[in-house]
């Protein structure tokens, strides 16, 4: 044809024929319009054992969360002996799950809609039995408030009547495969039609759809079957002669192409329903894997396949017999998918732990692969634990999200912080394998001298579904194709070890794989990060007090208290992107969990304390230290001690103590007494200027510090002609797109400083600390009170607050802007720090306006540094030496509850001499965070530090029991400061024999004990692990 205009109308024409030709496909051989119903809110995992009613064609049912399951007995008639039958309904069902004889037999709904008008069906049997009669239960789901992610979006409830259906039938049906394969052939070539990549290729299509445009019948309602059946066999003839193999090989490059489902463990619907779309979509895998002999599917986030194993156990042995098949791949290596940014370091060793664990018990497997293709940005200390954990490639897909710089690499060698490296590949999801999909995706490489090949992971995702055999059919066409890229099924296993042959042609991108997008998940939904924090150190304490007393404890407890956090590290639970319902549920299950796990360490305590009028004070960190210890005010204090009771901003009634020095992992006891000793103040304020033994400070008339002169130093740390110090910045902020997700640039530009000082007092001065009560009314609606704690024995200045918040689509920083002149700054991630610029000199520095930092951030001088540091905030921006610490936002969606409510947090402000070091900010951070353990009693016998670090730069993360061998413990252990130390661990005389182990565990090497003293090399910020057995 001439003219591509003409060209486009008959593709169009021919692209409407597949939608013509769809009602022809399925022939129903028997109607089930009435049949046994039960409707049920409950997520039932298999047909309830309850007394059912009839159910007619008309019958409504649903309501939000509502299920209808569906029974009845089918008969096979002797007229269908042999033949290939399926089951389809029309129920108006969201999602649902067929059973055939109580066993899962696959997938509906929405999410598995197939192209172009074609029902979606199950196949019943490939062989039909004449006289067989099948059991089918039928699992109808009506679907919930799934909230729209977008600022404008509604924030109110939809009526119950929203989410009413209504049941018509389900039937049997038989296949017509000529127009079947007609359908699907045509697609086949409209696809080729549109690939721009090869010409030839195009043009061949077009002469071949020329072809079918003239035999073809374009409205086959008007004539009769015979002259629709006959045109479409003289189409296929001619499409079929196309399908002859691909004999160019990988001229054209490669696609690797495997089967998957991308799912979310919970985002618009609530774990239960997870647990249901997990089954849905493994069980239709698993169908297609018995159509079609070369099929492949992978499945990550181990959690998903342990919930088939409890819940749907027929669907765990089919998992486990095609898997040993090489088939369908259990993969992700984690325990889920999770967040990569705001999970602390140990507890992303204990995802993989876990996850490869259950593995190598389950499967007898361990991944290789780590899959994670939609978290938001992942910290650099990731290619070292994955290392750690037996993996050595990594893939992701979200950076293809960047709002402005494009990646510039598709397959690469990912270094970490330590020297680290995986091989990394940015794989293709949520897809069909058409023709020109797969030519677009290949071609896209930027870098073809290091790589010709591309992994696409076909199928529907974000909520389950997976590929279709639409899907399946087509990528079985795709493979016989001429001129295309050569095609094949693999796993993602497979294509990470035909990527490492070329791995010394790949380019090398050392650092943060840092997200341009979803920037405000490292501050929305403050309780859940909160708790977070607080869980992963309750534990830690909990872990380290098992092994410093070997008291008795119940080794499944402590696994199933783990487990129950790293599933709510999932990556849309923490960064708080859920609906409403998934929040509270997360906050209130780690909530309790943290109360039960300090119960646990104290319960471990009291098996080594006893008695009255004395506490046993247990330091958890691996450094000696003298900081503030807090205690509940029973009236008590701390003999030989300096005690100063006060009530903080929650009416808690408290006691600090001071002058109390533990040495690493030290245990002590401390008599009380009914004196409080000497109270007298070590401060001198005057209503506006206050002396502390390490500051003279000028507060403004709006409570902020207006000049603050380190005395060590004699520097001032405000710098000049910023904002006073701790100034609260407040301002509106509505995304583009991603509500509860984007903080975006433009923002700041709403941001304005919060002077409504509503009240102001001094609420305690003495021996120990000054503090001062600042109470403002911020935006439009909410407060917060801020006690500004200065301590006698400490230049750390500590701010806890305490906000009320009620207002939506707000953003809260609070503003240190310090007299430090710096282009970069130190920002803590897991198992290390990064450097990262402060400065907007090109548009890759600009777009990280907001990052995400652990504990602290640090902007030094060679002689001067001052750091910020926290216990539960994450997203920090840094302009010039400006640190501005994100506190709260207030995104209303997809959970229209805007994290409204009373929060607390603490951040601190610590101004060091000389450079950044290990001593001067890490070691304060771990101290804000990991409080001295407190526990009633004298110990009735001394106890045995796990491990002592001669090397101020190494720190013990985790002490913990090991995980399969009785009688050991696990002492993993980091080098902090970016610095190759040596250094000597001494372990305690009960402990026999010291092993290094991978961070699975798993035996490296023999240490050498010279009576106990292990002589040790650290790289930078090189992580250890080692198994000491008693």
């Amino acid at each position: 044809m001439h003219y591509q205009s003409f060209n486009d109308r008959m593709l169009k024409k021919l692209n409407n024929l597949t939608w013509q030709y769809a009602g022809y496909v399925y022939h129903a051989e028997q109607v089930f319009s009435e049949v046994q119903g039960y409707e049920t809110k409950e997520h039932h995992r298999q047909a309830p054992d309850v007394a059912y009613q009839t159910v007619k064609d008309g019958y409504v049912w649903g309501g939000e969360f509502g299920n209808l399951w569906v029974k009845f007995d089918y008969t096979v008639p002797a007229e269908l002996a042999g033949k290939e039958l399926f089951v389809l309904q029309n129920t108006e069902l969201r999602e649902g799950l067929l059973f055939v004889d109580g066993k899962p037999m696959g997938m509906y709904g929405t999410i598995v809609k197939e192209y172009d008008g074609l029902q979606h069906s199950i196949l019943l049997t490939q062989s039909a039995e004449a006289g067989k009669t099948y059991h089918i239960d039928l699992e109808c789901y009506a679907w919930h408030d799934e909230r729209e992610v977008h600022p404008y979006a509604r924030e109110e409830n939809l009526p119950d009547e929203h989410y009413r259906h209504t049941f018509h039938n389900v039937y049997v049906a038989t296949c017509n495969w000529e127009i079947k394969n007609f359908i699907r052939d045509l697609r086949i070539f409209l696809s080729m039609a549109q690939i721009h990549q090869n010409p030839f290729m195009k043009a061949r299509a077009i002469n071949v759809l020329e072809q079918v445009f003239a035999n073809a019948v374009l409205h086959p309602t008007m004539v009769d079957y015979e002259t629709v059946i006959a045109g479409v066999r003289r189409c296929n003839a001619i499409m079929g002669e196309v399908f002859t193999g691909n004999t160019c090989g990988d001229t054209y490059g490669k696609v690797g192409i495997v089967g998957h489902s991308h799912m979310d463990t919970a985002w618009l619907w609530p774990i239960a329903e997870t647990m249901r779309k997990c089954a849905r979509t493994f069980a239709n895998a698993l169908v297609l894997m018995d159509q079609y002999a070369d099929y492949k599917f992978i499945q990550s986030s181990v959690l998903h396949t342990a919930w088939m194993e409890e819940h749907y156990p027929a669907i765990f042995e089919d998992i486990k017999k095609r898997q040993a098949e090489g088939r369908f791949e259990v993969n992700g290596g984690a325990w889920v998918e999770c967040d990569c940014n705001i999970t602390g370091g140990e507890y992303m060793v204990r995802q993989f732990l876990k996850g490869q664990k259950y593995l190598q018990e389950k499967f007898g497997i361990t991944n290789d692969s780590f899959w994670l293709p939609d978290t938001f940005g992942y910290n650099a200390a990731i290619p070292q634990i994955m290392r750690g954990c037996g993996m050595k490639y990594f893939y992701t897909t979200k950076l293809s999200w960047n709002e402005h710089n494009k990646f510039p690499f598709e397959t690469f060698r990912w270094v970490g912080i330590d020297g680290s490296e995986v091989i990394t590949h940015f794989n293709i999801t949520h897809c069909e394998p058409a023709p020109h999909l797969l030519m677009n995706h290949v071609s896209a490489l930027q870098d073809k001298t290091s790589d010709e090949s591309r992994l696409v992971a076909f199928g529907y995702g974000d909520g389950g579904g997976g590929p279709t055999d639409v899907m399946v059919e087509e990528a079985t066409r795709v493979m016989q194709l001429n001129g295309m890229p050569k095609v094949e099924y693999q796993t993602i296993s497979e294509f990470g070890q035909e990527m490492e042959k070329n791995v010394d042609k790949m380019p090398v991108y050392n650092g943060e794989l840092y997200l341009e997008l979803h920037r405000g998940t490292l501050t929305q939904r403050h309780q859940t990060k909160r708790n977070n924090r607080l869980c992963e150190n309750a534990l830690r304490n909990m872990e380290l007090m098992a092994v410093m007393t070997g008291a008795d404890y119940n080794a499944a407890d402590y696994d199933k208290w783990t487990k129950e956090l790293l599933e709510n590290q999932f990556h849309d639970i923490l960064p708080g992107t859920c609906i409403q319902c998934v929040h509270d549920r997360s906050e209130k299950i780690v909530g309790e969990l943290i109360v039960t796990v300090d119960g646990e360490t104290q319960r471990l305590a009291a098996t080594v304390a006893e008695g009255d009028g004395a506490l046993t004070l247990v330091n958890p960190l691996s450094f000696a230290r003298e900081d503030v210890i807090t205690i509940d005010d029973n009236g008590l204090y701390v003999a030989d001690a300096k005690n100063q009771p006060y009530e903080d901003l929650f009416g808690r009634k408290k006691i600090a103590v001071s002058g109390v020095a533990l040495d690493a992992f030290e245990a002590k006891s401390v008599a009380l007494t009914g004196d409080v000793g000497d109270t007298a103040s070590a401060f001198t304020y005057d209503g506006t200027n206050l002396e502390t033994p390490y500051a003279s400070v000028v507060f403004d008339e709006n409570g902020y510090i207006a000049s603050f002169i380190d005395k060590q130093s004699g520097r001032q740390l405000r710098r000049e002609g910023a904002a006073p110090l701790g100034t609260f910045y407040m301002g509106e902020d509505i995304p583009e797109y991603w509500d509860n997700w984007d903080v975006e640039y433009d923002q700041k530009f709403k941001m304005a400083p919060q002077t409504n000082l509503i009240d102001r007092k001094v609420v305690s001065d003495g021996a120990v600390e000054w503090r001062g009560r600042s109470t403002y009314k911020i935006g439009n609606h909410s407060t917060i009170a801020v006690d500004t704690v200065f301590y006698a024995d400490s230049p750390r200045v500590d701010f806890h607050a305490k906000v009320d918040w009620k207002d939506k689509h707000q953003l809260l920083k609070v503003s240190f802007d310090v007299d430090v002149l710096t282009t970069k700054a130190k920002h803590e991630i897991q198992f290390g720090h990064i450097d990262r610029p402060t400065t907007e000199n090109d548009c890759v520095e600009t777009a990280r306006f907001e990052v995400c930092n652990l504990k602290w951030t640090d902007v030094s001088e060679s002689r001067f540094g001052v750091a910020l540091l926290n216990d539960c905030k994450y997203g920090i921006s840094v302009r010039g030496s400006d640190m501005r610490l994100s506190l709260h936002r207030g995104g209303t969606h997809p959970d229209p509850a805007g994290d409204f409510g009373v929060h607390e947090m603490t951040y601190s402000l610590l101004p060091h001499c000389g450079d950044f070091c290990v001593q001067s900010v890490v070691c304060p951070a771990y101290e804000l965070n990991v409080p001295v353990i407190v526990a009633p009693g004298a110990l009735k016998a001394p106890l045995s530090a796990p491990v002592l670090v001669d090397a101020d730069n190494v720190i013990v993360e985790a002490v913990k029991p090991a995980e399969d061998i009785e009688n050991a413990y696990v002492v993993r252990l980091y080098e902090a400061e970016r610095a190759r130390t040596n250094a000597a661990l001494t372990f305690p005389a009960d402990v026999k024999r010291v092993v290094e182990t991978n961070m699975l565990e798993e035996a490296v090497a023999d240490v050498a004990l010279n009576e106990g003293v292990a002589e040790v090399t650290f790289k930078p910020f090189e992580i250890k692990t080692f198994v000491c057995y008693r």
